[in-house]
């Protein structure tokens, strides 16, 4: 956090003073993960929560960073070009582990991490909200795995080390649910987002019609779904993403 913040200060005094042009802005809100991510590892602290909160810290502290779109497109394109090479390390990971066999178990504990294990707590969250259950079951499906769930194998291969044996399991776990997510959240985003949108159009269309019978009839409310919209779109994305990267 303080490295975020005194990395936030310096940029906005710099924009105000005209120190430096948004180019060299740009350049230094892509080195200050790295930045963050050394000093992680130098106190021993978990790299990825640093970066990661301190990323949080920066865009909120800095004004020069909502000002100039330079910035963040150009960290955005770092952080796609990171993504690219995760993506290119899981490749090579799923190659060695599917070498060694690929056992009955890892597809099991996949399916439940792509199905039950991800509906359910979703579910339960959503419990009061007055969401449909196709809704709760829309926003509960669309849970792509994909870059955390790497990182997070990444985070216990550096925890317990390669020779551990239940890396094995680990990586294959990872890497069955990994691709199970590719094809099913790919295959099933357009498909479904376009029928819960024609669900809430019908919905909205439906209560326009109530309210036009007269001002002495109380008209049912439209069960239309904002939130389920908005994931339908913000999964959509990300799928069309996974597809692209598959």
């Amino acid at each position: 956090m303080v490295v975020a913040l005194v990395g936030a200060r310096f940029v906005d005094v710099s924009a105000a003073r005209h120190w430096s042009s948004p180019a060299g802005r740009a350049v230094a809100v892509l080195v200050l993960p790295l930045v963050c991510f050394g000093v992680a590892l130098a106190v021993d602290a978990n790299a990825f929560i640093c970066a990661f909160v301190a990323g949080l810290v920066f865009g909120s502290a800095s004004s020069a960073y909502g000002r100039e779109l330079e910035m963040s497109e150009t960290l955005d394109s770092g952080a796609n070009l990171i993504g690219y090479v995760v993506w290119f390390l899981a490749g090579g990971l799923v190659q060695l582990t599917f070498a060694q066999g690929i056992r009955w178990q890892w597809i099991v504990i996949a399916v439940a991490a792509l199905t039950v294990l991800r509906i359910l707590p979703v579910a339960i969250s959503l419990v009061g909200t007055g969401l449909r259950w196709q809704s709760v079951l829309f926003v509960g499906w669309f849970g792509p795995r994909g870059l955390a769930t790497i990182v997070f194998a990444l985070l216990a291969f550096e925890e317990l080390g390669p020779d551990d044996p239940v890396m094995v399991d680990i990586a294959g776990i990872v890497a069955v649910t990994v691709i199970l997510s590719v094809f099913a959240h790919g295959i099933s985003s357009g498909i479904l987002a376009r029928t819960v949108w024609a669900v809430g159009r019908s919905n909205e269309a439906r209560g326009r019609t109530q309210g036009r019978r007269g001002r002495h009839s109380r008209p049912k409310a439209a069960r239309f779904q904002p939130i389920a919209f908005v994931a339908a779109a913000g999964n959509s994305f990300i799928c069309r993403h996974y597809r692209h990267l598959s």
